[in-house]
């Protein structure tokens, strides 16, 4: 029988693997292996060493994730995975089935070092989220006029697509970096707020991307979506025609599989926002949603936040997709300057883990 604890500690990941940042220590009697970028999961690990172990061998690990202090411990097997399932650059991929993975035990000076650790994170993601009550406020001043309107840029044009309770202004710094990187940027008026059903937000969104397609000679554009956004857009793309007009869809921060958080607003906003049913873990809308496989002609890039209270790293992720698991909050994936440069890495078919987008 499994360990509770165990299992406690791999809901820490999610389902399906996400890349990201480690750093892992991997020991097999006196043989030690390192790995600094890997896909990790509930069920085990890949990365890409140098020479990897044979299947079958027992490995012991430490690893931590991105900058944080506490490490993870346990014990692996080795497995056989295919090299194209190896997110990175450089060496062979190594599968790794956990057999027990869990915190490792802090001595009091480590404790007071995660501690404070810990007080410096909470102070970013409070920047991070007074930074986009700003743009939310901002964004109701925005000139209707403007909604739909590219802007200039010599790069493929990237619709933004914001969340529920939303406004265009919480994407204004994504919007300002990514113009000056020289992307036409998008944007639609999904109404007051974005408080309308998903079905008929993507409907319109759909109808409208359509007609700015037509002005621009029928290319193909890339659609950014943050929360709400992104069951907006996988709506379109599986349910309607949206992948006649769009190649590539990130969804930063999407409740693909329901959030938790909707449930306090069930009681007072349920008679008028339909969008709260939608969004509750299990709901019709989104069984439907998850009906048939994610369209091949579309490159989908799922990014979670690891810090995430609204949506947890394994509802903003999809089987199938890319899915990368980076530091931060529900607002500093778009608001922090490390999120924005993963993103833009992604949109440039970068690496989004190298160095230079740290």
């Amino acid at each position: 029988m499994s360990n509770p604890r165990n299992i406690l500690e791999r809901r820490s990941f999610p389902r399906v693997p996400v890349t990201t940042v480690l750093n892992a220590h991997l020991r097999h009697r006196d043989q030690h292996l390192t790995a600094e970028v890997g896909d990790i999961s509930a069920s085990g690990m890949r990365v890409r060493v140098e020479k990897p172990w044979s299947e079958g061998t027992i490995v012991d690990f430490e690893f931590t994730l991105m900058d944080d202090l506490r490490p993870f411990i346990g014990r692996a097997e080795v497995i056989h995975v295919k090299g194209d399932e190896c997110r990175g650059n450089g060496g062979v991929c190594m599968g790794l089935r956990f057999l027990f993975v869990q915190p490792k035990t802090l001595t009091a000076k480590e404790m007071a070092r995660y501690a404070l650790h810990m007080q410096v994170m909470n102070l970013e993601q409070a920047v991070n989220v007074l930074l986009y009550a700003w743009g939310e406020i901002h964004g109701n001043l925005v000139d209707s006029r403007e909604f739909g309107e590219p802007s200039a840029g010599f790069r493929q044009p990237v619709l933004l697509i914001h969340g529920w309770l939303g406004t265009r202004g919480v994407l204004r710094f994504l919007e300002r970096r990514l113009k000056l990187e020289g992307f036409p940027v998008l944007s639609i008026d999904l109404g007051l707020l974005n408080v309308g059903s998903i079905e008929k937000s993507s409907e319109l969104l759909t109808a409208k991307v359509a007609k700015l397609s037509a002005r621009m000679g029928g290319v193909r554009i890339s659609a950014l979506a943050h929360s709400m956004g992104g069951l907006i857009a996988l709506w379109g793309l599986k349910k309607l025609d949206l992948g006649k007009y769009v190649n590539r869809l990130i969804a930063v921060g999407s409740p693909f599989h329901g959030t938790y958080m909707t449930v306090p607003g069930l009681a007072l906003f349920a008679p008028f926002y339909k969008t709260l049913w939608q969004m509750t873990p299990g709901s019709t809308f989104l069984n439907e949603l998850h009906e048939g496989p994610l369209p091949a002609d579309v490159e989908i890039h799922c990014v979670a936040a690891r810090e995430d209270f609204f949506v947890t790293p394994d509802s903003a992720t999809l089987a199938g997709a890319h899915n990368l698991l980076i530091e931060g909050g529900h607002a500093s994936l778009i608001t922090s300057r490390g999120a924005i440069n993963k993103i833009l890495a992604l949109l440039e078919k970068r690496n989004p883990f190298t160095p230079s987008f740290d």
